[in-house]
């Protein structure tokens, strides 16, 4: 669901690849059933899953990320620095 997610935000909402991992996530969950979800989650967001059993997590996975500049071919490292801290290298 990271992955899925980082991508949706990259592709529909054409945030950069730093404020798409920053972002917070969600996780559905079958048993227990319920929705797992980091705290800031937009409200309009936690509106639509009302009648739903949210769970507040600290964090949902670890995403670091390289992209590629389809333009010049420069790769560029983005550490989810938020969760877990870390850095990212890209060469």
């Amino acid at each position: 669901m990271t992955v899925a997610q980082i991508v949706m935000r990259l592709i529909e909402t054409e945030r950069g690849l730093d404020r798409a991992i920053a972002a917070p996530r969600v996780h559905r969950q079958w048993l227990p059933d319920e929705i797992r979800n980091e705290p800031g989650l937009p409200e309009v967001t936690s509106r639509s899953l009302e009648g739903h059993e949210l769970r507040l997590e600290g964090s949902i996975g670890r995403a670091n990320c390289i992209e590629l500049d389809p333009t010049d071919r420069s790769v560029r490292a983005v550490a989810d620095v938020a969760r877990y801290g870390g850095k990212a290298g890209a060469y």
